[in-house]
């Protein structure tokens, strides 16, 4: 005697839907574009197997080398030219007074930095060149100061020099911009009378060097 076969199983069981399989192997497999942890850490790893810096600590390593370079040094400004001054009589006796003030209240250094150098006098213009009037500050330390340029009309020997216009440039930025070890190109500053308008123009090179780099027969102070 055999059992009946349980049909009613059979015919209560739900019927497979084999399109969803199909679909699903129908579609190709596409790769995930998101980096994996192996791959970002070979990216970070440069060829001699440290660990390329970030831009972050690139900025902070670039700030450390020039507090490193530039603890003490002397700054070199070449004085070159003036242009579109501003006179009276349409001409002027011209020459640019130098020295270093601080940051914070633009007052004048302390001795011995204090000091303040002065350029020939070109007379009768109003577009001024100079030839070899180059000033050396030394010892400037690590915070660094202010230049400020003050272009004078010469007035005679009893008779004080009027300010025709001047400038405060800074030695951090110029720094920033040529490196420690290095010079800035001649460029125009613009200038400004005491009510703070336009006065024309100043053409400086400034070079800046480390104490280190200075040779002790160089320093000969003008």
């Amino acid at each position: 005697w055999r059992p009946p076969p349980h049909r009613y199983l059979a015919d209560s069981a739900p019927a497979r839907d084999d399109s969803k399989s199909r679909t699903a192997a129908a579609q190709p497999i596409v790769p995930s574009t998101t980096p994996s942890r192996d791959s970002r850490r070979a990216a970070a790893t440069m060829s001699d197997g440290s660990r390329s810096p970030s831009p972050t600590r690139k900025a902070t390593r670039k700030k450390e080398w020039r507090e490193e370079a530039w603890r003490k040094g002397r700054v070199t400004v070449e004085v070159l030219g003036a242009r579109n001054l501003p006179a009276d009589e349409d001409v002027a006796d011209p020459f640019v007074a130098l020295r270093l003030v601080d940051v914070a209240e633009r007052n004048p250094l302390p001795f011995p930095f204090d000091r303040c150098v002065k350029t020939s006098v070109v007379k009768g213009t109003l577009e001024p060149e100079w030839n070899d009037e180059r000033f050396h500050f030394d010892d400037v330390g690590p915070a660094l100061p202010y230049v400020r340029i003050q272009v004078m009309d010469y007035n005679g020997p009893i008779h004080r020099p009027r300010l025709l216009g001047e400038v405060d440039v800074s030695l951090e930025a110029l720094q920033r911009l040529g490196g420690a070890h290095g010079s800035v190109a001649a460029q125009w500053y613009p200038i400004k009378s005491r009510d703070r308008e336009p006065a024309g123009e100043v053409e400086l090179k400034v070079d800046l060097l480390p104490s280190s780099d200075i040779d002790e027969k160089q320093l000969a102070i003008k």
